[in-house]
């Protein structure tokens, strides 16, 4: 028995009654997402990750590649954890003179797995899909196709339109994620164009911009049959004011200067008014002297408050490894240095895994209802074995499988006197709660839900007849838990079984 689709179902309805009934209680921000760039794959070292080694604070899932599809499972994920809306799906495009792996090293066909990921996970009802346009990679496309590497990209080419921004990127990703997967405003797929200025290796902005975003419109209509909502970055507008009117909404992106990693602009656009928050948790690229502090934590705590106001808010981004901006599961061991001659900013580590999801959760959504704490990713553990399975986890001894067949989901292995705990989570949607398990046991267990050390629920987990078969129980003892942030602990008393998560329904 899997996780049940019905749980989604009744989140969809309940995040509707909250919103209509107990707006205080309800999404603290407009329809927010991260951006997700592809991961490279991870080297012989945890400082392998990217060119712009050292990495700072590894993440938690090994191996953190993206040609795994499990790597795809664990971003959606990591993103329904925190509630947001959408994934804004960095896209580069496919080369058009056929390079493979094309310039910027995104193949289009990975959108594939993310909507994989996330229909598979159960989340299509909740989370969805927005096109993040990477503008930049396009000059990176025109230089290697040309074999020049001083090309510029003329906007006064219609055919670099065509060639470029539709045949290998629009269409493409439109093809990859169907329409019940795309993040909607005003019932309009959302995409987000980023930076174009002639520092760039832009030329011809001026007129042509407008003329490329009225192009791209009437591609969308006549192919797919709709209207996309385009917010583009600020830059457009400095090379084309005209575009101002073809377009939805405008941000001002970020900088990686101590005072501005967060921006809200407002613009009144071809959909009216409408504001756009940007919010960056930290940055540092030491090779390029970039460098915005996480102050642990303390960044993303203001450039989440001072965009409460916006109608679309974009954090970047879930999975940047590489730009040391990540809001990933990190690794318990924060590991910054790994024999580099750079001496890596104080305040940049995790104090826990789940510190920068557990933010932004409390920022969407702060006083969730019915929340699932995957055993997998838990913050904290006490564990007697030795040795672990490799899956998942890149330290310590947890002994995890997969749940099933698709390798979608993971299962933790826990016998007498062992838990796991997740740390600071914020609760109070409810003033009481029950506690469910999907587990799997040969033998049975009993088992014990702890609140800042202190037990408020404890059952019986009958044999579901092998370790490897799994059944969800609800426990009919109801407990109070106080508004605030709490360690969750689920411990096993005694017995043998495999935890896939275990679930606080408030009612």
């Amino acid at each position: 028995m899997r996780k049940s689709k019905d749980f989604a179902s009744k989140l969809l309805m309940l995040i509707s009654l909250l919103i209509t009934l107990t707006p205080e209680l309800a999404l603290a921000v407009g329809p927010s997402g991260f951006t997700v760039g592809y991961a490279l794959q991870e080297g012989p070292s945890v400082c392998s990750l990217g060119s712009n080694s050292p990495t700072i604070q590894t993440p938690m899932f090994a191996p953190y590649n993206r040609d795994y599809l499990q790597w795809w499972y664990n971003i959606a994920e990591e993103a329904a954890f925190t509630n947001v809306t959408f994934i804004a799906l960095n896209f580069r495009g496919d080369s058009p003179c056929g390079i493979v792996p094309p310039p910027g090293g995104e193949p289009t066909s990975f959108a594939g797995n993310l909507v994989s990921a996330i229909n598979t996970r159960g989340y299509t009802g909740f989370l969805k899909v927005a096109m993040f346009d990477d503008t930049g990679s396009y000059i990176w496309h025109i230089r290697a196709c040309s074999g020049n590497p001083n090309a510029v990209f003329d906007f006064s080419n219609q055919g670099n339109w065509q060639t470029y921004f539709w045949d290998n990127r629009w269409l493409q990703f439109f093809q990859n994620v169907p329409d019940a997967n795309r993040m909607k405003i005003q019932n309009r797929p959302l995409v987000f164009l980023w930076n174009v200025s002639p520092a760039q290796g832009f030329t011809n902005l001026y007129g042509n911009l407008t003329s490329l975003i009225q192009f791209l419109r009437a591609k969308c209509q006549s192919t797919f049959g709709f209207n996309p909502f385009i917010v583009v970055d600020h830059t457009w507008l400095d090379g084309d004011p005209g575009v101002g009117a073809a377009v939805d909404g405008v941000n001002t992106w970020f900088d990686t200067s101590p005072n501005t990693p967060w921006s809200l602009y407002t613009h009144n656009g071809a959909s009216g008014t409408f504001t756009t928050g940007v919010v960056n948790p930290g940055f540092w690229v030491p090779a390029s002297s970039q460098y915005t502090p996480r102050n642990n934590g303390q960044t993303l705590s203001n450039g989440l408050a001072n965009t409460r106001s916006a109608n679309l808010l974009l954090m970047e981004g879930l999975s940047d490894v590489e730009e040391n901006a990540g809001y990933y599961r990190g690794a318990s061991l924060c590991n910054p240095s790994c024999g580099s001659p750079y001496n890596p900013p104080p305040g940049q580590c995790w104090f826990y895994a789940n510190q920068y999801l557990n933010t932004v959760r409390e920022a969407v959504w702060a006083y969730p209802m019915y929340v699932d704490y995957q055993a997998e990713a838990a913050d904290a553990y006490q564990l007697y074995t030795t040795s672990g399975s490799g899956l998942y986890r890149r330290d310590g001894a947890l002994d995890i499988a997969y749940t099933d067949y698709t390798q979608s989901q993971w299962a933790v292995r826990l016998q007498a006197n062992e838990w796991l705990q997740f740390n600071s989570f914020q609760l109070g949607g409810s003033s009481h709660y029950r506690l469910g398990v999907m587990y799997g046991s040969q033998t049975g267990a009993t088992v014990a839900l702890l609140i800042d050390g202190v037990q408020v629920s404890s059952a019986s987990l009958a044999s579901t007849g092998g370790l490897d078969i799994y059944s969800y129980l609800d426990i009919p003892q109801s407990f109070p838990i106080g508004s605030g942030r709490h360690n969750i602990r689920f411990q096993v008393l005694s017995g043998d079984l495999r935890v896939d998560f275990w679930r606080l329904n408030g009612f």
